[in-house]
């Protein structure tokens, strides 16, 4: 299974793959932003694996490929997902540091919201974001971008770098992404039309 963007694909995670993202949960500068705080073994890795393959599953994960050079960069899926309430916690990282900062988490994020509301028919999507100093982790204004909505913030959940920090937690609701969904397709028709000769 395969969900195709433009600049990425979003396709299963293979066994073979585990190495690699064992790798990149192992990074400081990933483990940091994430709620791991041991060191990741291959067993680990397996039996994480493993508990994918669950049904109905709590969890569905997607590698994040770049199209260009067909490179598996990232990682991004749905956590927590309660199959009664309709909602389920996005989890998204790029492992590869080249990658960063060129709109492909946020092309993936779409990507799996479309899953999301669209094929899963969920509710609500949501994410936990740590407050860290600027230059670590993911900053809330990439869900923001992302037409997520700021729902509040929980004081001194983690502690990271010596210190406590604040967690912020976003969200989105299937009719909200339905309406930004529309928009972009009015704009892109628009655009459409002024390009077509008169």
């Amino acid at each position: 299974m395969t969900i195709r963007g433009k600049k990425v694909v979003l396709r299963a995670l293979e066994h073979e793959d585990l190495s690699k993202l064992r790798d990149w949960r192992n990074s400081p500068d990933i483990r940091l932003r994430t709620r791991e705080y041991r060191l990741l073994n291959m067993p680990n890795q397996e039996e994480w694996f493993q508990s994918l393959l669950e049904k109905p599953p709590e969890n569905i994960m997607f590698g994040i490929m770049e199209i260009e050079k067909e490179e598996l960069i990232g990682v991004c899926g749905l956590a927590h997902i309660d199959w009664v309430n309709r909602s389920a916690e996005i989890s998204i990282y790029i492992g590869e540091r080249k990658y960063r900062d060129k709109g492909l988490g946020s092309e993936s994020i779409d990507l799996l919201l479309n899953y999301a509301f669209d094929t899963l028919n969920l509710h609500r999507i949501w994410a936990e974001v740590y407050v860290l100093p600027k230059g670590y982790g993911v900053p809330g204004r990439l869900f923001l971008d992302c037409k997520f909505k700021l729902d509040g913030t929980l004081r001194h959940t983690v502690f990271r770098l010596g210190k406590y920090h604040d967690s912020e937690f976003y969200s989105i609701l299937k009719d909200e992404w339905e309406r930004t969904v529309d928009q972009k397709s009015h704009i892109q028709s628009q655009k459409a039309n002024r390009s077509k000769p008169l």
